[in-house]
């Protein structure tokens, strides 16, 4: 059953009183269920951010390479920009496995 755009009350399933007061406590029962997960959540969280961190490396590396190779002669830089890129893929993917560890 939609509510109107003027009726600021909000229908809870299994709940029969509509009061904001019941919907805060709802929300709180459904919080108390992730309380012993917390801290795997939180490092799980925390392993999302830094595997995007570490994935957003490699393209700035890859323009770092080709501009420089623009400019210099081939060398040992394209090694050395091959061996940055492989070093932080593989960080994003152990970040990435522990985030899917420990949120999955």
């Amino acid at each position: 059953m939609p509510l109107s755009t003027t009726d600021k009350t909000r229908e809870v399933p299994g709940i029969d009183c509509p009061s904001p007061l019941c919907y805060k406590q709802f929300v709180r029962q459904i919080l108390a269920l992730y309380r012993p997960y917390r801290k795997g959540l939180l490092i799980g969280l925390s392993a999302v951010l830094c595997s995007s961190g570490f994935g957003l490396t490699s393209p700035w590396i890859l323009n770092e390479a080709i501009d420089r190779l623009e400019k210099h002669p081939p060398g040992t830089t394209r090694l050395l920009f091959a061996a940055a890129i492989i070093f932080f893929t593989v960080i994003q993917g152990t970040f990435r496995f522990v985030a899917r560890m420990m949120i999955v």
